[in-house]
């Protein structure tokens, strides 16, 4: 017999969804896939949540705290896997800028523009910045100013998907 505790299930349940959706992604850039999944509502709090928890041992590594304040029952309409494709860019990115003892600030909320309601998520890390010169090339594929990870495809998928779904993508 098998014991597992409850919150070795929730990880474990977690993990076989980010290897699904990782998985998605993976096909989906290299052409071999046709997303067969439908638009739904994706609870934004619930998704962040379940991003924060896949990098939590990176978070506490660095020592890294986060404040999300994200209003009650924000929803968008999308693919829930590509929102959290989304989210997880950013915040490994925002993790990999912050500083040690640093920290992490993500804020969602309803907006309104000219008479429509839009989801806006803010994310905010304590980095050093991007240098004026290189800020026009950060959604480029391939482009990165980190020297030992990444491939410079985060920004450049995460402002595909942003975009595929409506929305814009923008960095101060």
């Amino acid at each position: 017999t098998l014991f597992r505790s409850p919150v070795a299930a929730e990880y474990l349940t977690l993990a076989d969804r980010e290897l699904e959706r990782v998985s998605h992604i993976a096909q989906q850039t290299l052409g071999f896939y046709r997303d067969t999944a439908s638009i739904g509502k994706v609870d934004l709090r619930e998704t962040l949540n379940d991003v924060l928890r896949v990098f939590d041992s990176k978070l506490r590594y660095k020592s890294v705290a986060t404040d999300v304040v994200c209003d009650r029952e924000l929803q968008i309409e999308a693919l829930g896997g590509e929102v959290r494709q989304v989210f997880a860019n950013l915040i490994s990115n925002a993790i990999d800028a912050s500083p040690n003892h640093g920290s992490i600030k993500i804020h969602a909320k309803t907006v309104c523009k000219c008479g429509e309601s839009f989801a806006q998520v803010t994310f905010a890390d304590q980095g050093c910045g991007i240098p004026e010169h290189l800020k026009k090339s950060i959604f480029n594929p391939f482009f990165t100013t980190k020297t030992d990870v990444g491939t410079g495809l985060g920004l450049w998928v995460t402002k595909g998907l942003v975009e595929k779904h409506g929305g814009r993508i923008a960095f101060r």
